[in-house]
């Protein structure tokens, strides 16, 4: 679903149909996503093919698995707020 060599094609049949609001949050240093994918990039063309997109951040320099505990924060903070403006109407 974040591969790096998915087209807009094959990313519209997999996120077309969602209509609910989602977010998605990369790790910018992911250790499983090669080091020349821009996990931006992925975002952005998640955004142009899935309706529900709402918005996309990437945790600079988070691993894969957020070993470091302020990247869990900022995860934990980033989702905090997605639901909640989800709750109030503001997305």
């Amino acid at each position: 679903m974040f591969s790096s060599d998915l087209d807009l094609d094959t990313l519209k049949s997999i996120y077309s149909k969602i209509t609910t609001p989602i977010a998605v949050v990369l790790s910018g240093n992911d250790e499983y996503v090669p080091s020349h994918v821009n996990p931006q990039q992925i975002i952005l063309s998640i955004g142009k093919t899935c309706p529900g997109f709402r918005f996309g951040r990437v945790i600079e320099g988070a691993d894969h698995n957020l070993s470091q505990s302020d990247h869990t924060k900022q995860l934990c903070e980033i989702v905090k707020g997605f639901v909640l403006a989800c709750k109030d109407g503001q997305i």
